[in-house]
């Protein structure tokens, strides 16, 4: 061991006396500001999600409205009726079909310009996509059995 003065112990036992409850202290009060930290970010992060969740959820209201609104239009009715006809006697490239689809767009686009949807897809009973207003990829195929069986299009 070192023999040291005794001016120099006891500055050296001051500072561990001084320095060590200090840093007992500092880890305590790291460990409660990180705990209370977390508690606040999760409590945040939580409230974020349910402000999310709820306008999700009202959105998706709003569309429900919209389509239920679309499908009281006789004008719409009478030509999903036509087009579904069209499509099933003769396919996408009939005469028929393109002349009763033209009407549609006609009648649909004014409803996509006043609410904004990307593109509106009318769909028969036997999941046939017969109507696209923007003639996407999905228009012609079978949702039950066609390339987007699995698609939220399709299981949605």
């Amino acid at each position: 061991m070192i023999n040291l003065p005794i001016s120099t112990r006891l500055l050296l036992s001051y500072l561990l006396v001084a320095v060590l409850p200090l840093g007992g202290l500092a880890w305590v009060y790291l460990a409660s500001f990180e705990t209370s930290l977390r508690e606040t970010l999760l409590a945040n992060m939580a409230a974020i999600a349910d402000k999310k969740a709820g306008q999700i959820g009202g959105y998706m209201a709003e569309r429900m409205d919209d389509v239920q609104h679309l499908s009281r239009r006789a004008a719409i009715r009478d030509g999903l009726a036509e087009v579904t006809q069209a499509f099933r006697a003769g396919g996408l490239d009939a005469a028929a079909y393109r002349e009763a689809a033209n009407r549609l767009h006609r009648t649909l686009e004014e409803s996509n310009a006043a609410k904004g949807f990307y593109d509106l897809l009318l769909i028969d009973a036997a999941g046939n996509v017969v109507f696209s207003l923007l003639r996407e990829p999905e228009l012609g195929t079978n949702l039950s059995d066609g390339p987007y069986r699995d698609s939220q299009l399709a299981t949605g």
